[in-house]
């Protein structure tokens, strides 16, 4: 859905700290933070919590639930009751909810330029996902990422019966988070086949350095003896991400993506605020999915590579690499002039599903926080 309200159905994000403490009994959220702040001095007075439904692109979000106009109002009053700005505090997606809101505060609210310098502090972002995560391409892509590959073969099968692969690939391109979190900045950020900026800490399963580049962003290979077919770079894997979205206009893929006009860190400045700090607070360490191993499209690691790489490669295919760069099959964007845009290289077939049973389960991993890569969580 687009998640605005269906006839009868009528669902919202929490409100206030039982939004925010605990997941389930003893899962703390923020509980511990919570609980120091109040021995510090701060109550419901001057501590405020503005949860909100991820599912939501950053423009729904306001049109359906108010949710800027509200945090703006709420900031506005504490200004005028306490004298003193706010310091706002945001985790993982939150970082792009709260740059959105700086933006739109400034440019479509009224606040102008010099709102955010005197109503705001400082911001904290804790584990922000300022330039996207991998796994959100690779859920609306197939509807899988590190979680679901590591299954297995057993397991993962269990779950298909249970949840079909086509309904949660449909439930992830419903939520708008995974399509805003969507690694920004393209080949220059996340590197393509010559090379990535990150490669150096490139982890294996056990942890250990690897040799390839994270530029390969996916990488195709057959389920019958992981053979390599050929590549994507993060430029190509987000141009065959949007061929594969057959959602209809109620997922409006196009509409979301354009929402990162105001939250893509390297397309908007910093708000006008010279004296407001901007902490950044991280874990490293911790391997994170970076990249990935896919069976090409229809072969579905059942070993039915049978059908022949002129079927996966297109109907010009054979012979050698040379030979399957002449073929078209490949070409995920259309110049409008009977060309290709941004195509991919023709020979590389189109990803089907992660390659679980190749090593790491088909995840390639890199240094950072568990969830988000180092070159995300410190803008590298």
């Amino acid at each position: 859905t687009t998640g605005l309200d269906p006839d009868g159905v009528r669902l919202r994000a929490m409100s206030g700290a039982d939004a925010v403490d605990y997941f389930a009994t003893g899962y703390p959220v923020w509980a511990r933070l919570l609980e120091s702040l109040a021995l510090l001095g701060y109550d419901p007075d001057t501590l405020h919590i503005a949860p909100y439904d991820w599912r939501l692109g950053m423009r729904r979000l306001e049109q359906r639930d108010g949710f800027f106009f509200r945090l703006k109002t709420h900031l506005e009053m504490s200004l005028s009751r306490h004298g003193v700005p706010t310091v706002l505090v945001s985790h993982s997606y939150g970082e792009l909810v709260l740059r959105h809101f700086y933006a739109w505060v400034e440019q479509e609210a009224g606040g102008g330029k010099s709102w955010v310098a005197r109503h705001i502090h400082a911001t904290v972002s804790v584990a922000g996902v300022g330039l996207g995560v991998p796994k959100a391409l690779t859920s609306v892509l197939s509807g899988e990422m590190s979680e679901t590959a590591a299954l297995g073969d057993i397991i993962g099968r269990v779950m298909d019966r249970v949840v079909l692969p086509e309904r949660r690939l449909e439930v992830f391109r419903s939520w708008a988070s995974p399509r805003t979190m969507m690694p920004l900045g393209g080949n220059a950020v996340w590197g393509d086949h010559n090379g990535a900026p990150d490669d150096i800490v490139a982890l294996g399963e056990a942890g250990a350095p690897i040799n390839g580049t994270l530029g390969r962003f996916i990488q195709i290979v057959t389920s019958s003896d992981e053979r390599y077919l050929g590549h994507l770079s993060p430029i190509e894997a987000h141009a065959a991400t949007m061929d594969r979205w057959h959602g209809g206009a109620e997922h409006e893929p196009t509409a979301t993506i354009a929402d990162q006009d105001y939250i893509d860190p390297l397309l908007t400045p910093l708000p006008a605020a010279p004296n407001m700090t901007w902490y950044a607070l991280y874990g490293i360490g911790l391997a994170t999915e970076r990249a990935y191993h896919y069976y090409p499209e229809g072969d579905e690691a059942e070993g039915k590579i049978e059908k022949g790489l002129r079927d996966l490669l297109g109907a010009g295919a054979k012979g050698s690499d040379e030979d399957h760069g002449a073929t078209s099959g490949a070409c995920f964007e259309s110049d409008g002039e009977g060309g290709c845009a941004g195509s991919v290289r023709a020979f590389t077939p189109r990803p089907g599903k992660i390659a679980s049973h190749a090593a790491g389960n088909g995840v390639v991993r890199s240094d950072g926080d568990g969830t988000v890569p180092l070159l995300s969580l410190g803008f590298m």
